[in-house]
């Protein structure tokens, strides 16, 4: 047998390794709350370690097939009437560290394939081809502009060429998008593949602080781009730790309280629109606004300057007068909020004392394709996410200030051209696009806008990694490099800069 051939079937064996011991801890932790039915959770749980200790004795795999093996055996200690499931995971652990020690001696095969219609396609194969779509899309928006310009400049019988070149083109154009969808599906993975993950830290959190939790999930169908799914993990088990060790009050105090003694952690995922949005919620005691203001006051913090919002994300702010394992509420937020940005997306947060707390993310559904308006700033073009845009306008005299009225709300001005530096003073004529992230509302000032059109997005060169207000770039058909801009990073601009933007 070839090297490639072992290297297939290491990759098959460690795919398989690792949607049996998903599967098992699953089981496991459905065990304690499926009452007469857990004798049959138990056998079905030997059932699967018995089937990769069988695959790993016949790969040579000793070390794993004896952990199986004692894992096993100890199935036969669970009492069906009040299992105790903690050893069982940690023995689970165990197996994940051999099979993690597998795939580095193996090259890393493991994990890296997803299954289509029982057919694995290693991602690295589905990556190459949608970075092919970035040259397609290229193209396409070059043969569109060509034609448009051919068909202005021609008369008589070139006219008539140009005419069924530009009826064959959409027929292509057609195939081609069509193409793209499949291929970007491909790449779409359901959330409650993230949802497993999360059950485990929500039960481990709650085992070490001594809390009772009941972990509920909602619209595991839900898909995302596999590319947004390690953000999104990172975001959620921030959010769901956060919400088990700071939001959810301990038992005793749940019960004076009038709560059921168990608290709830529910995780919801939906499509809207062009977008994933995914709510983690909680019914603990929520988020005391008043310590949160305090707390920033103490921090040198103008507090008068931040909402909920801005204090819940805002670097080091925290409330917690202790640390331990865990972060505190506050403490790691700004990471969740990075990472929620890195990927492209918003999150807002909605709480009541005593009620509980929502956070709400926002995802696009894929990150390598995207909708964007092109906004024209003195000469230079900027994409900006058509899924942050509420509503574009013609400047007026009533934007003047610095603010505006807006839908009943005051809208904060920004010119971009002053943003990036291409002026000294904001201009008095052109549009305002009006755009939303993470609950903030800011009015983009600019000379022109276009589309929208597609793009492929791609990240930073190393030269303008941090550059304020920016999220990636893209490529336009005339060639020219174009950035994508970040909302919530010109809304945090504006706030620097102050009413003199």
């Amino acid at each position: 047998m070839s090297g490639q051939d072992l290297g297939e079937l290491l990759g098959e064996f460690l795919v398989e390794a690792e949607e049996r011991t998903a599967r098992v801890e699953q089981l496991l932790l459905d065990l304690p709350h499926c009452g007469s039915e857990a004798p049959e959770l138990i056998q079905q749980v030997r059932r699967e370690l018995h089937t990769l200790k069988g695959n790993a004795g016949m790969m040579g795999f000793d070390a794993l097939r004896i952990a199986a093996h004692g894992l096993e055996d100890l199935t036969d200690l669970v009492n069906p009437a009040r299992p105790d499931i903690d050893p069982l995971l940690r023995g689970l652990d165990g197996l994940r560290t051999e099979t993690a020690a597998l795939d580095r001696r193996g090259g890393g095969h493991g994990g890296d394939s997803g299954t289509v219609q029982g057919v694995r396609i290693g991602y690295e194969r589905l990556d190459g081809l949608v970075e092919g779509l970035g040259a397609q899309l290229l193209a396409r928006h070059r043969m569109s502009e060509a034609l448009a310009a051919a068909g202005a400049s021609s008369d008589g019988a070139a006219a008539q060429a140009v005419q069924r070149c530009g009826e064959a083109w959409h027929k292509l154009e057609r195939l081609l998008e069509q193409m793209q969808t499949e291929l970007l599906e491909l790449r779409m993975v359901p959330v409650s593949t993230l949802f497993g993950r999360l059950r485990r830290l929500v039960h481990d959190e709650a085992h070490e602080g001594g809390k009772e939790v009941r972990f509920e999930t909602r619209g595991g169908n839900t898909s995302v781009d596999r590319a947004l799914i390690d953000a999104a993990a990172e975001v959620l088990g921030h959010l769901a730790r956060n919400a088990v060790v700071h939001g959810l009050e301990a038992p005793e105090q749940r019960l004076a309280a009038g709560k059921p003694r168990p608290g709830l952690v529910r995780i919801e995922a939906a499509v809207r629109s062009d977008s994933v949005q995914i709510d983690v919620l909680d019914d603990g005691g929520g988020i005391d606004t008043e310590a949160l203001r305090r707390a920033a006051r103490e921090a040198g913090i103008p507090v008068a300057e931040h909402d909920l919002q801005a204090l819940m994300f805002h670097s080091g702010l925290t409330t917690s007068r202790t640390t331990g394992l865990s972060a505190g509420r506050g403490v790691g937020m700004d990471v969740v909020l990075d990472g929620v940005r890195r990927g492209g997306g918003s999150i807002e947060v909605a709480s009541r004392v005593g009620v509980g707390t929502r956070f709400r993310l926002r995802l696009p559904t894929s990150v390598s394709i995207a909708k964007a308006l092109l906004l024209e700033a003195d000469g230079r073009d900027y994409a900006l996410p058509v899924s942050t845009v509420l509503d574009t306008m013609a400047l007026t005299g009533a934007a003047s200030g610095a603010v505006l009225e807006w839908r009943d709300h005051e809208l904060p001005l920004l010119d971009l051209g002053q943003a990036f530096g291409s002026r000294a003073e904001r201009r008095r004529k052109g549009y305002m696009v009006v755009t939303e992230a993470s609950g903030r509302l800011l009015g983009l000032i600019v000379d022109a806008t276009r589309g929208p059109l597609e793009i492929m997005v791609r990240g930073l060169d190393d030269l303008l990694q941090g550059l304020t207000g920016v999220s990636g770039s893209t490529v336009l058909g005339d060639g020219s490099v174009v950035l994508i801009l970040d909302p919530l990073g010109l809304a945090g601009l504006r706030d620097a800069v102050g009413e003199a933007a």
